[in-house]
């Protein structure tokens, strides 16, 4: 009877030996004495074990940390019906408790600023550059706060702050549209309203307007003031505005120009002119507009009211 090979197994490690709870950890160690493919088992006796397959004699496998405390790692290689164990520990350090209040605010005209506390043991960064434990903000958006404590271990915590709001809408009484001539022109207005009392952050601001198949948009950057189609002269702010990205002159983004804002309450306008080019006589399609998501709050505090749609009509 010819018994197996016993593997061998030395060197086990792990890349740190104290480190954060939900760090990731990577352990390597040496195989031997085997031929081709070996099973292996890590596993601390708490969290789910790793297991696989292997080839390589430098053993390396990377797991995510949990719970806390001292911890003992073993990993079992099995080869030909043959096993050999190795043991290694390491110390898992908990997170820093951390909570903030509130958890979220509105700043208005008659609260223009709000104040943000963050509580736990440890020292406070918070994204403005802050470091005490209580801030006041005075601009909408989404703030943060790490919490690092004695053992170099962090836990972060997010409040959003709403604050301006924009919705939009699009000026075009007469939409319909010839299939030739100055007739299979329209202009029309796309006017920006700040509802939510406050002013948007300067130079951010960004909308989209899409304009549907067999039909053109031109935005003249130096307008002031634009005939809108069966409505009446108005003035608008072009030069507020810079195309940032042009589809097929479909669809057009729009960017804010640095320094430019709108004020608490207010509005800009922007001027359009559409042209009918190949869409089929009768049918129906509409002009879409949006205000895009902003994510970071500092000029739209308020995803819901952000689209508007007309519809149009070709002769």
């Amino acid at each position: 009877m010819i018994n197996s090979p016993i593997p061998t197994l030395s060197n086990l490690s792990a890349s740190s030996a104290t480190l954060c709870a939900g760090s990731p950890v990577t352990f390597t160690a040496t195989v031997g004495n085997v031929s081709g493919s070996y099973n292996y088992t890590l596993a601390n006796g708490t969290s789910p074990a790793l297991t696989g397959t292997a080839t390589s004699t430098a053993f390396s496998q990377s797991l995510i940390t949990t719970d806390s405390g001292t911890q003992t790692f073993s990993l079992t290689v099995g080869s030909n019906g043959q096993t050999i164990t190795a043991a290694t520990t390491l110390t898992v350090n908990t997170l820093p408790s951390l909570s903030v209040s509130p958890t979220s605010a509105t700043l208005t005209n008659a609260s223009p600023a709000t104040t943000l506390t963050a509580t736990g043991t440890g020292s406070f960064l918070w994204s403005t550059g802050q470091n005490s434990s209580v801030i006041s903000v005075t601009a909408s958006g989404l703030y943060s706060v790490t919490l690092t404590n004695a053992n170099g271990c962090s836990s972060t915590a997010s409040v959003p702050v709403t604050g301006s709001d924009l919705t939009i809408n699009i000026d075009l009484p007469q939409a319909n549209f010839a299939a030739s001539g100055t007739a299979s022109v329209g202009n029309f207005v796309v006017n920006v309203f700040e509802v939510g009392g406050l002013p948007t952050s300067s130079g951010n601001v960004r909308i989209t307007i899409t304009a549907p198949v067999g039909y053109t948009l031109s935005f003249p950057p130096s307008l002031t003031a634009i005939q809108v189609t069966g409505g009446s002269l108005t003035p608008i702010n072009n030069a507020q505005w810079t195309v940032s990205t042009n589809l097929a002159n479909r669809q057009l983004t729009l960017t804010m120009a640095s320094g430019a804002f709108i004020g608490a309450g207010g509005e800009s306008s922007l001027g359009f002119s559409m042209t009918r080019t190949s869409a089929n006589s009768g049918s129906v399609s509409s002009i879409t507009v949006n205000v895009a998501d902003d994510l970071t709050m500092t000029y739209d505090g308020n995803l819901a009211n952000n689209v508007y749609a007309r519809v149009i009509s070709g002769l």
